[in-house]
């Protein structure tokens, strides 16, 4: 295989033999650094309405974007965090 091909291969990620389809594949929801308004409910257990009464409480902190961009994006740790906080104040954690 040629130098040039080789480079071409492994700007498309291509190098180790995966391609397009793979790369185009979604990322499962427990691999996910930053997690969707639906998606953290579907974590907690709630609806999207409570995730939204949270995050006024100040009890989750969405992430900022650059330029003014709004999505309702979550950090997993954050999240996570959350959650354990929730589990203890209940008795539930350990």
């Amino acid at each position: 295989m040629s130098k040039d091909r080789t480079m071409v291969e492994a700007r498309r990620g291509r190098q180790d033999g995966k391609g397009a389809a793979d790369r185009d594949a979604p990322v499962p929801i427990a691999e996910r650094l930053l997690l969707s308004e639906p998606e953290v409910a579907a974590l907690c257990g709630v609806s999207r309405t409570t995730v939204r009464l949270w995050q006024a409480a100040g009890l989750l902190q969405m992430v900022e974007l650059p330029f003014g961009m709004r999505r309702n994006l979550y950090r997993r740790a954050d999240v996570e965090a959350f959650l354990a906080n929730l589990d203890v104040g209940r008795g539930h954690g350990g």
